[in-house]
């Protein structure tokens, strides 16, 4: 059988489409890979025998490679979620939540919040809740 090129993706094309997806057999699973600084975290948290969690990988329910892409982020959320949950629980930091630039980049004012937000009244999203975490670890000068 013989492949049109335009309906055949490119490797390039392919391996972006499995970006944190697995395939076991015939159905697809969602990986969320931990950081390499986290794992012991992750386990203890897990309860892995080993103490050692790696990455956590869930079914998607699917067959379908396109349905399977489509499913693929909400679950990435959700198991970052409640993975962080977790972690907060037994008192350590979540996995992503905790980065701030400085004090320079997260909107302090209404009017700040409502550029990085888009629009008037939105919050400016994770920036304004974790202001100074790195900041007073780090001291960066902006002219």
């Amino acid at each position: 059988m013989r492949y049109r090129s335009n309906v055949t993706p490119s490797t390039t094309e392919a391996a972006v489409d499995m970006r944190n997806l697995v395939k076991r057999g015939q159905g697809y699973y969602a990986r969320l890979i931990i950081p390499q600084d986290r794992w012991q975290d992750a386990g203890k948290v897990m309860g892995c025998r080993s103490g050692i969690r790696r990455e956590v990988v869930r079914t998607l329910g699917t067959r379908d490679h396109r349905e399977a892409i489509r499913r693929r982020e909400k679950m990435l959320e959700t198991m970052r979620a409640e993975l962080d949950a977790k972690l907060v629980q037994a008192g350590l930091l979540p996995l992503h939540g905790e980065w701030c630039p400085t004090e320079a980049w997260c909107p302090s004012s209404p009017d700040e919040q409502a550029v990085v937000g888009g629009r008037a009244g939105l919050p400016a999203g994770p920036a304004s809740c974790l202001r100074g975490v790195y900041s007073k670890r780090q001291s960066i000068s902006v002219s």
